[in-house]
């Protein structure tokens, strides 16, 4: 199994990925998500094997599946290539 590398200090906690992994995040920081809606997701891909995320998102209020959707993320590695495809949000 292959794994990425990156370096953190001190300050920071570590986050672990194997080869192919995919970690969205916040990509502001915000002091609460009722009064800030997430508008931008940051994707952190760990490269050395191919991967696959589905980032589920929903209103926060319900259950309902029609008030829900799913994002699906590939991403793909082929002779040096890397290409990363974020399907549209169904």
């Amino acid at each position: 199994m292959k794994y990425a590398v990156s370096r953190t200090d001190l300050d920071t906690m570590p986050v672990f990925l194997k080869a192919g992994g995919i970690v969205p995040t916040r990509t502001d920081d915000v002091t609460n998500d009722v009064q800030n809606p997430l508008t931008k997701v940051t994707l952190t891909v760990a490269g050395g094997a191919d991967g696959h995320y589905s980032l589920y998102e929903d209103d926060g209020s319900t259950t309902d599946p029609a008030r829900s959707a799913t994002t699906s993320v590939d991403y793909r590695e082929r002779g040096g290539d890397h290409q990363l495809r974020i399907a549209p949000a169904r």
